[in-house]
């Protein structure tokens, strides 16, 4: 279900972009980036010395592949499309843990930027939490993408745009002239 999101939120973008990917794991989002939308440059990030093997016998001669931890690489790159398939992530750790700062504060910001986000599977056990991360309550899902949107509109001038979720959830936010509500599809089974 999660290449089915991706697929959802990338759905309609244009062909021949520039995408850096920094979790490129065994690469099932990188095929599905060179399948569907044939960029002119794909940058694959990922730690492990073994997915890192797999995405250079995958990628060879289509992506440019290496091995580097997201928190130093995030953001170096000036392309038009960044993929951050979080291990596990909510907006708690967004600029805690991981750097995205540095990606939308960047001279050349991206156009797009999509992200997976693990809170919907406990939003209720956290409720607390992020009514006090946001300082605005938090009871639904659609309450935190509403506070996330604002966080996102505040401090970057990015607005998320399309959320597809099932069990986690993807996000796409761009640097718009002003905040637009999300366009939130869940392609849940059930």
């Amino acid at each position: 279900m999660n290449e089915a999101c991706f697929m959802h939120i990338t759905r309609d973008f244009p062909h021949g972009m520039s995408v850096a990917e920094y979790f490129g794991g065994v690469g099932i989002f990188s095929t599905i980036v060179q399948e569907t939308l044939k960029p002119r440059l794909h940058l694959i990030y990922d730690i492990d010395d073994d997915c890192v093997r797999q995405l250079q016998s995958a990628f060879t001669g289509r992506a440019v592949v290496g091995k580097a931890d997201a928190k130093e690489v995030m953001g170096t790159h000036p392309v038009e499309m960044v993929v951050l398939d979080f291990p596990t992530m909510n907006v708690r750790f967004f600029e805690r843990d991981w750097p995205v700062a540095k990606v939308m504060q960047r001279p050349q910001a991206p156009k797009y930027l999509i992200w997976s986000d693990t809170a919907l599977r406990r939003i209720g056990w956290f409720r607390h939490l992020y009514t006090e991360f946001f300082g605005e309550e938090v009871f639904s899902y659609s309450d935190y993408i509403r506070c996330f949107n604002k966080l996102l509109w505040t401090r970057y001038r990015y607005t998320i745009t399309r959320v597809s979720r099932h069990m986690h959830a993807y996000y796409l936010a761009q640097p718009l002239d002003s905040m637009v509500p999300p366009e939130v599809v869940s392609l849940r089974p059930w």
